[in-house]
């Protein structure tokens, strides 16, 4: 129904009301979350070390594919990948499109 472009007469603005009716969605959050911050925690040990790195595309697609907030929260936390731009507008850009089709999917026409 999705694809029709059919939208509600009024915005639905209950985020949380959303969550609570889609528990897969918050399951898959919390764990791409977890792993998008343990994926950076993980690349800043291996930074200090010297060993091998993981490769910036992999940690900006673990933000693409939701785990934006943990990329978020973990950059701060290990203060890493903080002067590197296309993680510091980038990872906030991500979370604002995600946002945005949070938004999307909350208000189309069931």
């Amino acid at each position: 129904l999705w694809l029709t472009g059919h939208h509600r007469g009024e915005l639905n603005l209950e985020f949380i009301q959303f969550f609570k009716n889609n528990k897969p969605l918050i399951i898959y959050l919390t764990v791409i979350n977890v792993i998008a911050f343990i994926a950076f925690g993980i690349d800043k040990l291996n930074a200090i070390n010297h060993r091998s790195r993981i490769a910036i595309v992999t940690l900006l697609i673990l933000a693409f594919i939701g785990g934006s907030i943990g990329g978020m929260i973990a950059m701060y936390v290990f203060r890493h990948k903080t002067t590197k731009d296309y993680f510091t507008v980038g990872i906030p850009l991500i979370i604002l499109m995600q946002i945005v089709l949070i938004f999307y999917l909350m208000n189309m026409e069931i």
